[in-house]
């Protein structure tokens, strides 16, 4: 997707919102207008940086998701500094890690784990697996020496856990970025 011509992302997504383009919003944030705002309720409580709306907030976040660009980019989308950005990604994190995922993600019980094995047999001949598990690494502006991935890449490592259906069942996030994926599970 292009990015949003600079200084008019407020113009622009309030206009979206206001007028219920859901083309717009799913092609820029991966939501409709109604979801966008609903995250945005989620969020009321994310300590977000002075300056910045929670609507703006989740626009970072979300477009970030979508696109995958960086923080410099982000930078330059929304007018807003790379360390504000970072704060920003930061405090939606912990918040969806502390707050929502004890609520949504769940791990499975003895009956949906026995369902998921098969499921897993079934596609793929692969025995008593209950899940499958990525990580990815997220860039954060840091000093920190243990934040300095492999790559020489200050991020955090995030990872999740899917069942054969494709839902969420475990997270973790916020390990510095110097932690290997295998030490990660391990937590």
């Amino acid at each position: 997707a292009r990015p949003l011509q600079n200084g008019l992302f407020e113009n622009e997504v309030l206009v979206w919102l206001a007028t219920g383009r859901n083309e717009k919003m799913k092609e820029r944030f991966g939501c409709s207008c109604a979801s966008f705002l609903y995250i945005g309720d989620l969020f009321t409580y994310v300590k977000i940086p002075s300056g910045i709306s929670i609507q703006k907030a989740v626009a970072i976040y979300l477009y970030r998701i979508v696109d995958g660009v960086s923080i410099y980019v982000l930078e330059d989308i929304f007018k807003v500094p790379a360390k504000t950005i970072s704060m920003v990604f930061n405090s939606i994190n912990t918040y969806v890690y502390n707050v929502l995922r004890p609520i949504w993600i769940v791990l499975p019980n003895e009956d949906e784990m026995e369902d998921s094995a098969k499921l897993f047999y079934g596609l793929r001949r692969l025995p008593n697996v209950i899940g499958a598990v990525d990580g990815t690494h997220i860039p954060i502006l840091s000093d920190e020496i243990a934040d300095i991935n492999r790559k020489g890449v200050s991020s955090v490592n995030c990872m999740a856990m899917v069942d054969a259906h494709m839902i969420v069942r475990h997270t973790t996030s916020g390990a510095p970025g110097s932690i290997s994926d295998i030490t990660e599970r391990q937590t």
